[in-house]
């Protein structure tokens, strides 16, 4: 756990310098809007478009295992309960011979 707290320190750190080493204005044009913007945000918004995308991507996966994972557990509870019965049938079938 201390491992990745240390990481995200790191990354932050990183992050910081990187938005303080790169102030200078860039220019962005798009469908004839123009926008001026320091480079960091704007690679910063550029990163958070790419993330939003991939999870917007994998969604569908995430919550499909979601399901198979609900499924799998009441699948697990309904085994668990017929183990307990065998076991119970046995136990008093072993009581009745014995």
């Amino acid at each position: 756990m201390q491992f990745f707290i240390i990481l995200a320190l790191l990354i932050t750190l990183g992050v910081v310098l990187f938005a303080f080493q790169n102030m200078a204005d860039v220019t962005l044009r798009f469908l004839g809007w123009e926008f001026i913007w320091p480079l960091s945000f704007m690679l910063s918004i550029t990163f958070v478009s790419g993330l939003l995308t991939g999870l917007l991507i994998s969604l569908s996966s995430i919550l499909k295992k979601a399901r198979q994972r609900r499924s799998d557990r009441k699948r697990l509870a309904e085994l668990d309960k017929k183990l307990a019965m065998i076991s119970e049938e046995r136990s008093e079938k072993g009581q009745a011979e014995g």
